[in-house]
């Protein structure tokens, strides 16, 4: 491991700040997956994962403001167990709840869905996990609820599984990639579902905690000329980008442009917009932080970030210093303060911008005790 204060290679995984200072991260550190924070905008980090479970053990982690945090690992109960840790002081100390059974084997694995773990308030949470088949146009999932702050998990919901696994009724389809979970209340889900050659995707709802679910298509939501385009190359709704109890935006990628859906009533109707054009559309990063600021990242474009102040109705493209990033991941605590993070020539890079992404500044972060 590296010593604290080293420069360490520090592979962001997941970068949420809470303000301009301080905020988690979730990163591979010497190859294993540890829960880290920082308090100066993320040049130092320390490691803040339960003691004697960082590493592989680790799994997927939830945020829920500058002190609670819940992460996922596996359990010594076997492969197909789980247990999930909660901290309500910023990780100095850690709670454990109760190891549950899960339907696929508890991995961090090509083969499995990386788990999403996500609460909307100290009490009720979701995990979705699955197997990830689409080569065969199929991802299986399962959705678990808590409602005591993760001491105990229950299976609300399943696709069914190729092992016997029954399908619950109204689940979530057993086709086609599950691309986000953003829980809005206690009661109201959102899924996006992305497909490949073999159809469109929808975006699902739930609005009885994530037990049963329906979906909308594209065609219904607005009407968008992308029937053809799904047939070559595939298309769907990525996870959301901003999601609260009235307002939700969700992109609608196809191989040669995406769309901005967005709704101000919980769905009640829907606006669609345009994605600024790159030049591989199922390559970009949207994130917004509030309903009318967001950013889009590309792939592919270097030196290219896409900015907007209306909720996605225009863009502007600026010309930034930021590298190739594959994937870029995107993280915003308001107008102006922002992160992206991922790999450039198989580097592992970490930037931070104070004027809403026209400049940025390279970051070297460090362990620190």
């Amino acid at each position: 491991m590296t010593p604290p204060g080293a420069a360490a290679s520090l592979a962001f995984e997941v970068v949420h700040l809470v303000s301009p200072t301080t905020g988690w991260g979730l990163a591979l550190v010497d190859q294993s997956l540890e829960l880290l924070r920082t308090h100066n905008g993320g040049t130092d980090w320390a490691m803040v994962s339960p003691a004697r479970l960082s590493g592989p053990n680790l799994l997927a982690a939830g945020f829920l403001g500058i002190r609670r945090a819940w992460v996922l690992t596996d359990s010594p109960e076997g492969r197909y167990w789980a247990t999930t840790y909660r901290t309500d002081d910023a990780g100095t100390t850690w709670h454990r709840g109760h190891p549950f059974r899960t339907d696929w084997p508890v991995l961090r694995d090509a083969g499995y869905v990386n788990p999403a773990l996500q609460f909307t308030d100290p009490r009720h949470g979701w995990l979705v996990e699955g197997l990830n088949e689409t080569v065969m146009g199929s991802f299986p999932v399962s959705v678990f609820r808590t409602t005591d702050a993760g001491s105990t998990w229950t299976k609300v919901s399943d696709t069914g599984t190729p092992t016997g696994v029954p399908q619950t009724p109204h689940s979530l389809p057993y086709g086609c990639m599950k691309t986000g979970v953003a829980f809005t209340s206690r009661s109201t889900g959102w899924v996006g579902q992305w497909c490949g050659i073999e159809g469109s995707g929808s975006l699902w709802v739930s609005h009885d905690g994530g037990s049963t679910w329906s979906g909308r298509s594209e065609t219904s939501l607005g009407q968008i000329p992308v029937r053809s385009a799904c047939r070559e190359g595939g298309c769907g709704f990525t996870a959301p980008a901003f999601a609260s109890r009235s307002t939700l935006l969700v992109p609608f990628e196809v191989p040669e442009h995406g769309w901005l859906f967005s709704t101000s009533n919980a769905g009640e109707s829907w606006a669609v917009h345009p994605l600024p054009r790159t030049p591989h559309p199922l390559s970009v990063s949207v994130y917004f932080v509030d309903p009318k600021h967001g950013w889009l990242v590309p792939f592919s474009h270097r030196g290219t970030v896409f900015r907007t102040e209306n909720g996605g109705v225009t863009w502007t493209r600026v010309r930034t210093n930021v590298p190739l990033l594959s994937p870029p991941g995107v993280d915003f605590v308001d107008a102006a303060h922002g992160w992206v993070f991922g790999y450039s020539s198989h580097t592992a890079l970490l930037l931070k911008t104070a004027d809403g992404g026209r400049t940025w500044t390279r970051l070297q972060p460090s362990l620190t005790s």
